[in-house]
Order: C-alpha cells, then structure tokens, then sequence
C-alpha cells in the first residue's frame, strides 16, 4: 500500500537523515525571507540574472511480496541549483524584439554529480503573435496540475529521475487570441543516439477561467531503429469551487497513445485530483498514473507501471517552497515487486 512506508524500519533513518537537515532548511528559510522578493536581478537596462535551486531528500524502499526476498532500501540527497543570464538585443524594428538567453544546471547526489548548458538559444518576436526560439532550450508538455508531469517531453521538472534534460531546434509559436499553436523541430538531446522528432501542440483556453487549457500534441520520431512513431496527447483541467468549505477541487488528466500499429499501440495515461486553497497558501493532491510496457517517451514516468502518489505543496512566500510527496511504483511485468518513495523538496530563490 501507499502508506506503508511509513511503517518501514526504513523510514526511521530518512526522518534521522531529515532532522539532520534541518538546520540547513532553517538557514535557507531565513536568507530568502530577510531579502525582498524579486524575479531577477537586472545587471543593466538589457541584462538580467535569475535563479531557481531545488533541494531535494528522499528515501526509497525497492521490495518484493515474497518476504523472504532482499530489499533494497536508499537514501538520497540532489541539489539542482539553475542559472540564467538573460540578454535583450536592441533592434531597429518597433516590431520585433530578439533575446539571447541561457541556462546552467549542476545536479549534486550523493552518488554524483553532473553539469550541462540546458538553454542557450536566440528568440525573436516579429510581432506580439509569433516567435521564434533556435537552439538549445527546455521543452515541457506537462499536466496543468500540482504535479506537473507529463506523458512526454518534461525537461522542467525538477526532480530528474536519472539525468538532466534538454531539447534542440526550432520552437516557433503563433497566438491569436485563446488559440496557440507551437511546432518544435528537435534535432537533438540528452541522448547521444537521439533522433529528430517533431511536436505539433494546440492550446485552446480563456485565462481567467475554470476549464483548459485544452491541448492537444502530435508528435512523430524516429528511434534507434530507424523506425517512425507517431503519436497524439490529449490533456486538459477543470477546476470549481467546493461551496461550503475553503478552496477549490481541480481534476486534470492527460491520455496518450501510438498511431502505427492498431493492433499493439502502446498508450499512458495519467490523472489527478487536487484541493487548492485547503488553508492559505497549500495545496494538497493523489496522481494516478499508467504506461505500457514500451512506452519510453516520458521524463517523468517509467515504462510499465503503474504510479499512486500523494503530494502536500506549501508556499511559504514568493521565493519559498516546500513540497512532500510519498508515491508507490508497481512494475507490471513482474507484479511482485514494488517501489515506495517519500521525499522532501525545497524550491527558492536568491
């Protein structure tokens, strides 16, 4: 169950570990708070620096049902601090506007450490309806929703499951109105053996309102095969408020599937439920999710299991946040075994 890592002598050392760390949480508490809140720091009237860092604790419990069977149980430790410098080049055209921004993530475990260049791009805005972005950049498809995952590219999340990710290419993106439409050429990423592929997203949502955005992505990419998948994902979220008692529910969800093989496509899909506003400032939600056995297209899921997770966000200020999630993992092909998981993670800025 969900729970029962709780009840695992396992547990016991993460929160020793925990309170180990407390000082440091306390420190980074008091250094944010004492400081104005502000977005960037501009170092002239085109150059700006910003920051996000995330400090993350977390105790995993791999086991099986045959009691007999070793379990595996870790203890981990990340750092992710992210740098961004930020440079507007004047241009002659009222219309126009071009950007050249970067970003330096460094990730530190207890098991190793790992720096990349995750953006370094140029964009350009010919007019307040289309962009450009060339070069290295972060792609997300997430779910609108306090978890934040997606069912394919995620290069923002903030807890990598194995290593720092990155898109490269051409991201074009035209708005008119409630409608907005994004087509990315990936050339390249992470992955030395990665092919192109190409992301068509159609956004169509009212700000301010309780439904949407609704998206829709069709994506297509070749594998180390050589063989071409096309696939399509349909997500989307609505939230209302509870009447009576303080805050709102919102239910998101998120489907995907292959459009090659009628017969065998392989499909995910993942959904949530969340209460926004339990008390000021928290937020408390439980994600189901899925993905078949060769579904590898996902940053943030693992082909072939099934995912139960739980998550307490509380922002504490605009520059502090904290988040506790507990998640089980079954792995479909062999049904015996199980991975639970409860961590701590602290997101500020500086």
């Amino acid at each position: 169950m969900l729970f029962t890592l709780f009840l695992k002598p396992s547990s016991t050392s993460f929160f020793l570990y925990l309170i180990s760390h407390c000082i440091l949480l306390f420190l980074i508490y008091i250094f944010v708070l004492v400081r104005p809140a502000q977005a960037e720091v501009w170092l002239n009237d085109n150059v700006y620096f910003e920051n996000q860092n995330n400090l993350q604790l977390s105790a995993t419990n791999k086991s099986t049902i045959n009691k007999s069977s070793k379990k595996d149980n870790t203890t981990n430790l990340r750092f992710l601090p992210e740098f961004s410098l930020v440079h507007s080049i004047p241009t002659s055209s009222l219309a126009s506007k071009m950007t050249l921004g970067s970003k330096s993530d460094l990730q530190t475990t207890n098991t190793h450490s790992q720096a990349i260049i995750n953006e370094l791009h140029l964009t350009s805005t010919t007019s307040p309806i289309l962009a450009f972005t060339l070069g290295r950049q972060k792609i997300a498809y997430a779910q609108q929703d306090l978890f934040s995952t997606s069912l394919n590219k995620n290069d923002l999340r903030p807890a990598p499951l194995d290593e720092l990710t990155f898109s490269q290419g051409l991201l074009t993106t035209l708005r008119l109105g409630v409608i907005e439409q994004s087509v990315l050429l990936n050339q390249k990423d992470e992955n030395n053996e990665s092919k192109p592929s190409f992301h068509y997203q159609l956004k169509v949502g009212i700000p301010g309102y309780k439904v949407g955005p609704l998206k829709l992505l069709l994506s297509r990419e070749s594998n180390t095969f050589h063989k071409i998948t096309n696939r399509v994902m349909l997500g989307s979220a609505v939230q209302f408020p509870l009447g009576y008692i303080t805050g709102d529910w919102q239910w998101a969800f998120q489907y995907a599937t292959e459009l090659n093989n009628a017969l065998d496509n392989q499909q995910a899909w993942q959904t949530s439920l969340s209460w926004l506003g339990l008390i000021p400032n928290h937020k408390v939600g439980l994600l189901f999710s899925h993905t078949d056995s060769y579904w590898n297209y996902s940053d943030d899921f693992n082909p072939n299991t099934n995912r139960t997770e739980i998550r307490s966000q509380w922002r504490i200020q605009q520059r502090l946040t904290l988040e506790l999630a507990a998640s089980e993992v079954d792995f479909n092909a062999t049904a015996d075994n199980s991975e639970d998981e409860i961590s701590l993670n602290v997101s500020f800025e500086y």
